[in-house]
Order: structure tokens, then C-alpha cells, then sequence
């Protein structure tokens, strides 16, 4: 509104608070003229966590041609710009007694972090979750963070655990299977 100076946004965000506070400081409008309505979410499990580009472009564009401006993006377009998560490689080694007593694991963590930066969590969570519910007292990671061509990484779906359960759970499975031990008797071991 050229006239209050207040500026209103509607998006389809999960982070209403932290999208006002970045369009402020972008737009060079103090936070109170900021207002940004969420009211259709719909499913984001991380996907709507964080900031998009045309979240910063359609109100700037706004503020610059001092009338409102919509824009809607196609299914297409969303799978283009959209985090993606779980493209993760794990070299995992566990050292383990005969009992099936699982000594120590060490992993090595190879993410797909996408074309652009994105402050994810996935990869230090799979890093420091991977030991999961186990009694394990050794545990070492590596992880590293790799650019490609695809979207940016970001958080998504369980986010916290899903990567490193996947991975300890599996390796309890092969442990398992290679010393002829019941899994289930394993995990509760």
C-alpha cells in the first residue's frame, strides 16, 4: 500500500514470522510494515520451511510498481525449485564381536546438496543420530556436503532421524544376516 507503507504477502510458507523478517530487511521497510498471511499451507513436511526466491521477487516487484502482484507457480515449476532431501551415500563399517555385540561404527557421508545453499539440517543430523537407540561407544563420521545440478537440498520429511534410522537399522539387518543372529534379538542386545 504506497500510501500506508505497509506491506501484506500472501504465501504458502510454514515460517510466516522469519519470511517478514527477511522481506523487512530486503525491501528496506522497518518489520511492523510487514505482514505475511498464511493460510492454505497444505502438506509441506520442510519443504515450506524455508524461504523462496519468488517469496523476495513478487513483493519487491510489488513495492516497485506500487500495486499488488500475483503469481502462482505451476506443479512443474514447484518440483524444479522445491528442496529435495535424502540423496545420501553411506559407507558405513561396524565393528562387532561375535556375540553380536556391535563394538564401534564409523561412517562416511557423501549428501547431494544441489545447485544452490540452503542451511539444512539433514546431514548434521544424520551424523549425529546414526548410532540411533544402540549402546554403541565408538562412533566416528565424516560428512561432506556435495554441489550438483539438481535443486538445493533442504529439509524434508522427517528430517531429523528418518536418513540416520535408515542407516543403522540396515546395518543391524546385515549384522545380523552375516553372524546368523535373530535381528530382533540383536536389537534388543
Amino acid at each position: 500500500d504506497p500510501h500506508t507503507g505497509f506491506l501484506t504477502c500472501w504465501a504458502s510458507t510454514a515460517s510466516p514470522h522469519a519470511l517478514r523478517t527477511r522481506l523487512a530487511e530486503l525491501l528496506g521497510i522497518t518489520e511492523s510494515k510487514v505482514r505475511v498471511i498464511a493460510p492454505d499451507v497444505g502438506g509441506s513436511f520442510g519443504v515450506k520451511a524455508g524461504s523462496y526466491q519468488d517469496e523476495a521477487v513478487i513483493p519487491f516487484v510489488a513495492v516497485k510498481l506500487k500495486r499488488p502482484v500475483k503469481w502462482s507457480e505451476t506443479r512443474v515449476e514447484h518440483l524444479r525449485m522445491a528442496v529435495h532431501g535424502r540423496d545420501q551415500i553411506h559407507y558405513v563399517q561396524a565393528a562387532v564381536n561375535d556375540d553380536g555385540t556391535i563394538v564401534g561404527v564409523r561412517d562416511k557421508i557423501i549428501a547431494d546438496m544441489g545447485c544452490g545453499y540452503a542451511l539444512d539440517n539433514s546431514i548434521i543430523s544424520a551424523a549425529l543420530l546414526v548410532p540411533g537407540a544402540y549402546n554403541i561407544q565408538h562412533y566416528a563420521v565424516d560428512a561432506y556436503g556435495v554441489a550438483t545440478n539438481k535443486t538445493t537440498h533442504g529439509s524434508l520429511r522427517g528430517v531429523r532421524k528418518a536418513d540416520a534410522a535408515f542407516v543403522i537399522e540396515r546395518m543391524i539387518d546385515i549384522i545380523a544376516r552375516n553372524l546368523k543372529i535373530d535381528p530382533i534379538d540383536l536389537r534388543r542386545k
